[in-house]
């Protein structure tokens, strides 16, 4: 390995023509005689200069081999998820079911980023099948089931939600009456669009009822 001719193999004639290559190269050719199978030393400031070398490339050897070896599971690891997800875009729930193999130690950080990049490609898989007007409904949805989910058993998820309920002849008897005050609101206090309406009741700790209406 202290011989750029014969690391990692030697192809130019056999292990006594190699071992000759590098005693040339440093330099200590008056300095041994070669048997049949052995090698003989004189002094042993020669065999120690031999030694010092190698062990000066040890280290990035060692680097090197780490490195193709990380190589090696990293591109494993890939290549399992390809193969794993291949059909995820074909599947009803874009792969969600999918159970993703263990990373190796090198990609724990890299496969938060790929999770992260597969949520959000899932995100807009689901979000390609809906209408974009009906996005903004959507999100409500979405952050209404976070807060009320185990809490509510029907929280209106499966209808459309209107928003705007008391502007509506279906929910408000008196709707032209709440139209009206909001118009006058907006050209008053300059605001645009009203998010959400609706009645609301209250109960105090008498359980007295008191009727309002809400508007955001």
């Amino acid at each position: 390995m202290i011989s750029q001719f014969t690391w990692p193999n030697f192809r130019s004639g056999s292990d006594k023509d190699a071992c000759k290559v590098i005693i040339d190269e440093y330099k200590f050719t008056n300095d041994v005689k070669y048997g049949k199978t052995k090698i003989f030393i004189r002094t042993p400031q020669t065999l120690f200069a031999l030694e010092r070398a190698r062990n000066q490339l040890l280290p990035g050897i060692v680097t090197l081999i780490q490195k193709t070896w990380r190589g090696k599971k990293i591109r494993q690891y890939i290549n399992e998820l390809e193969f794993k997800f291949r059909r995820a875009k074909s599947m009803k729930d874009f792969g969600k079911s999918i159970l993703w193999p263990a990373p190796p130690l090198s990609m724990r950080s890299v496969t938060k980023i790929l999770r992260n990049v597969y949520n959000r490609w899932r995100a807009q898989q689901i979000l390609s099948r809906i209408p974009k007007h009906d996005w903004p409904q959507m999100k409500l949805k979405i952050t209404a089931a976070s807060i009320l989910m185990n809490k509510r058993y029907d929280f209106g998820l499966k209808r459309k939600w209107e928003g705007n309920y008391l502007s509506s002849p279906s929910e408000n008897l008196h709707y032209t009456v709440f139209n009206d005050s909001v118009n006058n609101l907006k050209n008053s206090k300059h605001f645009n669009t009203v998010l959400f309406s609706c009645f609301v009741t209250k109960f105090n700790k008498f359980n007295k009822v008191s009727n309002f209406f809400y508007c955001l």
